[in-house]
């Protein structure tokens, strides 16, 4: 509850968020989201290589037929929508994407509320990312921390 309400407090409180541009997401709408999520979610990690690098990437990604459902969860997201293709039922499938940082937030906001499957990739994919020689701050490991323990 006190990284729900730490992630919750940020996004209401950060300037940016308070911008006409952004929706500030209620708690309702956070349960919501976890609820779609675990069913047409994916949790996990892109391998992005900019030789002689590799890094690794945790991105949040949501796939579904249903356009308008897929708006309503990259507003909530702040993600972005596209076509990813024509399937062979002939309906389009439109999916959301969030990477980095954003997917992070969302994936700690969210843990509580998934399942063990989905609590298990989460997990995963925040070790990977919190063990990256590129590091991330100090505040963001504590609270990957916190969840690894949970």
């Amino acid at each position: 509850k006190l990284i729900l309400a730490v992630i919750l407090k940020l996004l209401t409180d950060c300037s940016r968020w308070k911008n006409s541009r952004y929706h500030v997401v209620t708690e309702r709408e956070i349960l919501w989201l976890a609820g779609f999520l675990e069913g047409e979610g994916c949790f996990g990690t892109w391998v992005l290589s900019a030789k002689p690098k590799i890094y690794r990437s945790p991105r949040l990604v949501v796939t579904s037929t249903d356009k308008d459902v897929l708006d309503k969860a990259s507003i909530l997201l702040g993600g972005t929508s596209r076509t990813k293709r024509v399937l062979p039922s002939g309906k389009t499938a439109y999916q959301v994407a969030v990477g980095g940082a954003k997917a992070i937030g969302w994936m700690m906001t969210l843990y509580q509320f998934m399942g063990e499957r989905r609590k298990s990739k989460i997990r995963e994919v925040i070790t990977k990312w919190v063990e990256h020689p590129m590091g991330k701050g100090q505040l963001v490991k504590v609270w990957a921390n916190a969840i690894r323990k949970i």
